[in-house]
């Protein structure tokens, strides 16, 4: 028995498309956002991962009842789907061969809240962007990803981000306030409403009594709690957020705080609030008063004496310094000047016209 060659997957047949763009351009106001174009899907078939997955349509949602709608449609047509904002991802979970959904072009809002303290966004804003609206009033966000320039709210919020100087208070798990999220079901939640828990209740109470459950079996738990405190006591986004389920009680905040860091496989979030750091940039370090330095600023015709310096020799041979002096010389009364190396002396070294060194017999003349 002779092994069967791979053959690669057969394209989608024309009407398949067409059947697809059908079903996909009724979950959207405006059809022409909804495309099966191939140069449209080769263009989002690679993030920043070496990755190649080529979708089989390209959507355009502008509202949140549009994603609800189109996950809707995904479901029915079997096919499995994407959110895409930056596209800067490392491990391809931007990209796929389903139906991609980009978050990006009509996803650019933003509120500045309480004088900067807070700020609502976007997913398709920049960290960038949102830094630059934050900067007047000398605020910023608390992650700070080396990739500010590309990635997104969207992805930030989806891969907790956090950056090199955030460390694990000042992440998006930490500074996130709220959050505004779709549901694969259709449910639209905002837990910045009083009544986001109840909301969450009444429309989906197999999710709600589910994540009650959780909740008390791990808390319950000894072995559980020690666990999620010790590795999330350190900087970690690997995977989903289990702290939350020690962190909060109501099932809106544990859900919502599970999305941190869920690479988008729980719900699409359209909308977050943030409490924000202080800039950098505002920072100033106050220079602390000493009685010497008292004295200097009431006297400036005298001011305060400075230690001597130590001093140091130069080998001649090397030019090399020997630190520090010994103590007989440490406060020599002459001054330190440095000494140019000699040269060796003429006499040591060949003149062109002495004879050669002699050869041995084994050693054959060159032509």
């Amino acid at each position: 028995m002779t092994p069967s060659t791979p053959t690669a997957p057969a394209p989608p047949a024309p009407e398949g498309d067409a059947r697809l763009a059908g079903l996909l351009a009724a979950c959207v106001s405006d059809p022409s956002r909804v495309t099966t174009e191939v140069p449209r899907r080769a263009a989002v078939a690679h993030d920043a991962s070496p990755y190649l997955f080529t979708p089989r349509a390209v959507v355009r949602a502008a509202s949140a009842a549009e994603v609800g709608a189109l996950m809707a449609g995904a479901e029915a047509a079997g096919l499995p789907l994407i959110l895409r904002s930056g596209g800067t991802s490392l491990a391809g979970q931007a990209s796929g061969d389903g139906i991609l959904v980009d978050v990006h072009s009509h996803w650019r809002g933003a509120e500045v809240l309480d004088e900067g303290r807070r700020i609502r966004l976007q997913p398709g804003l920049t960290v960038r962007q949102v830094n630059a609206c934050l900067a007047r009033y000398g605020r910023r966000l608390g992650p700070d990803p080396a990739s500010e320039s590309a990635c997104t709210i969207g992805g930030l919020v989806a891969n907790n981000s956090s950056g090199m100087n955030c460390g694990t208070r000042d992440n998006a798990y930490r500074t996130m306030e709220s959050l505004r999220f779709v549901l694969p079901s259709g449910t639209v939640i905002d837990t910045a409403a009083p009544d986001a828990d109840e909301a969450l209740r009444a429309r989906e109470p197999e999710l709600h009594a589910g994540l009650l459950r959780l909740r008390d079996r791990i808390r319950a738990s000894a072995v559980s709690r020690a666990v999620i405190e010790r590795l999330f006591s350190m900087k970690n986004t690997l995977g989903y957020g289990l702290n939350s389920f020690l962190d909060h009680s109501d099932p809106a905040d544990i859900l919502a705080h599970l999305m941190i860091g869920s690479e988008g496989t729980l719900a699409f979030v359209g909308e977050a609030v943030f409490r924000c750091a202080t800039s950098r940039a505002s920072r100033r370090s106050i220079p602390r008063s000493t009685p010497a330095s008292s004295a200097a600023i009431a006297s400036p015709s005298a001011p305060p004496r400075m230690p001597p310096r130590r001093l140091v020799s130069a080998s001649p041979s090397s030019g090399r310094s020997h630190w520090p002096l010994p103590p007989a010389t440490r406060n020599a009364a002459a001054p330190w000047r440095p000494t140019t190396p000699t040269r060796p002396s003429t006499a040591a070294r060949p003149t062109a016209s002495a004879s050669p060194p002699a050869r041995s017999p084994s050693t054959p003349a060159r032509s």
